[in-house]
């Protein structure tokens, strides 16, 4: 079992002690010593119980604002090694504001990847595109749903994509515009998502969560460091680009 130990004290004000998926587990707590021995303590329970234990060569601590002066406490008594931010989870970067062109770099060479261990195969354009439309696309539209990525590096992923469906192993021009290719079939194009409407899409979903005061984390983090209890149409436009990374 992977485990991070998040010491930050404003986590307090939304309840936040843990977030967990599959066999990842974030804990989050000051870095007092007497908290980190309920945290062993619980984990070691959590062991006997499931016989799933934690793996310390795969766990980190990150500190953070005031938790800073705990660092020797906290590597001392969980056993853990020190972290970096920004947090990596579920393969994805935990930021606070706007994305920026350095945490965008693994998504590209994730597609470069992807790309070489095709280009061995000889593909006719018509199994190019099926995996531009259901690999290629699956991978950036899961960043797309969680980040507001700037145009220039939307034109990259698209660029990326082009290059691979024309001319498979080569960098070259294109036969097709792009804005044909992501048209519905019925309307003549491939049926590709639009990457720019799609992330544009999805920004908006999180503003619509946000107004409708929807139960998810992300609008109980906006709401209680953000909103500061006001109404969500009386924020400045600040905290919304702050908060979302949403340009207006």
């Amino acid at each position: 079992m992977q485990n991070h130990l998040l010491y930050h004290p404003l986590c307090k004000k939304i309840a936040l002690n843990h977030l967990c998926f599959a066999d990842d587990l974030l804990i989050f707590s000051t870095g007092s010593g007497k908290y980190l021995l309920k945290i062993k303590d619980l984990l070691n329970e959590f062991y006997r119980f499931s016989v799933l234990k934690c793996i310390l060569e795969k766990c980190e601590v990150y500190l953070g604002g005031e938790c800073v002066q705990y660092k020797a406490v906290a590597l001392v008594v969980s056993g853990f090694k020190e972290g970096s931010l920004p947090v990596r989870y579920l393969r994805l970067p935990l930021l606070s504001g706007k994305l920026r062109d350095s945490d965008c770099e693994v998504l590209l060479e994730k597609l470069t990847k992807k790309i070489i261990s095709w280009r061995a195969k000889k593909m006719t354009y018509a199994g190019r595109i099926q995996l531009v439309a259901s690999v290629l696309m699956g991978v950036i539209q899961y960043w797309l749903q969680l980040f507001l990525f700037a145009k220039e590096f939307l034109r990259k992923l698209q660029k990326v994509c082009s290059d691979f469906l024309w001319h498979g192993e080569e960098s070259g021009r294109a036969k097709v515009v792009w804005e044909r290719i992501s048209r519905p079939k019925k309307e003549g194009g491939l049926g590709v998502r639009d990457l720019f409407t799609w992330n544009r899409a999805c920004t908006d979903r999180m503003l619509w969560l946000l107004m409708m005061r929807s139960g998810a984390l992300m609008v109980a983090w906006m709401l209680a460091y953000r909103c500061r209890g006001r109404d969500f149409w009386t924020m400045a436009v600040t905290d919304l680009v702050l908060g979302l990374g949403v340009e207006f």
